[in-house]
């Protein structure tokens, strides 16, 4: 018997289920094949999550991923596991 991966699960919600008002700073992640921004400020990935957690209300708090041109899903959800290990899990992802 052979195993070739690990399943996961990273919750996500399309841009028309979020529901709810807004609150809060803007929480914008744009993901590009090299690099990523946060409200149009390049951000080293390492620092993404803490740079977010400043602007969150709350701890349940939305953020919006974007995935710009070049980038692929592998860089997506890579994205989407370093902010998921630092307790982010409503994300929010948009064309």
């Amino acid at each position: 018997v052979s195993r070739f991966g690990i399943d996961s699960v990273l919750p996500v919600f399309a841009g028309d289920q979020a529901g709810g008002k807004w609150q809060g700073a803007p929480r914008l992640v744009e993901i590009g094949p090299a690099a990523v921004r946060l409200n149009g400020i390049a951000t080293p990935l390492a620092l993404l999550a803490d740079k977010l957690l400043i602007l969150m209300p709350d701890d349940g708090a939305p953020v919006v991923l974007r995935a710009r041109q070049g980038a692929n899903v592998q860089r997506l959800v890579a994205v989407m596991e370093q902010l998921g290990a630092a307790g982010l899990n409503n994300l929010i992802v948009i064309e």
